[in-house]
């Protein structure tokens, strides 16, 4: 999960760069209901904020789980942290909270990413006129992993059964 979710990290990033030097010089960077725009802005503008954005998520998508473990527990917010927050359950912990943010952290670049292609999409049609439906599907997409990860995390983090036989 770590290469999949640094490679839609660095896809951004290309994609932003790309649509900096390929689109227009000013650019729409939002759209209403109707997929008509209603923001404008330079491409460069469009791109550096886009990036910036793209930046700072990762940084928040990618060190949490070495500063969650550094907090007092009563800073923490985790299922069962009593059980995995003991010394020696530490780094299981770890190793799961940064798989599940990794793996969200992924979808959520792979979403950013869908929604990125439109937009390069609606900015370069002539009139500029953002696909209003596709990215719903992405959305309602999101919206579903998203219940299944929050489902995944709180089983990550059930107590395990000493007594599995029983």
């Amino acid at each position: 999960m770590k290469y999949l979710f640094h490679s839609l990290f660095i896809a951004n990033i290309a994609v932003a760069i790309i649509g900096m030097v390929i689109q227009p010089e000013t650019v729409a960077i939002h759209f209403n209901f109707e997929g008509q725009p209603d923001g404008w802005a330079s491409r460069e503008f469009a791109a550096f904020f886009s990036i910036g954005v793209i930046a700072l998520l990762f940084i928040l998508l990618q060190f949490p789980a070495r500063l969650l473990f550094k907090l007092p527990p009563w800073m923490v917010n985790l299922p069962n942290k009593d059980y995995w927050l003991r010394e020696e359950n530490r780094p299981a912990a770890q190793a799961q909270y940064t798989q599940s943010i990794r793996s969200i952290g992924a979808v959520i670049f792979a979403f950013l990413l869908y929604t990125s292609f439109f937009a390069l999409q609606a900015n370069l049609s002539d009139p500029v006129r953002f696909n209003s439906t596709a990215p719903w599907i992405g959305l309602g997409c999101f919206g579903v992993y998203l219940i299944y990860w929050l489902i995944q995390l709180y089983c990550r983090f059930r107590i395990p059964d000493e007594n599995p036989e029983l």
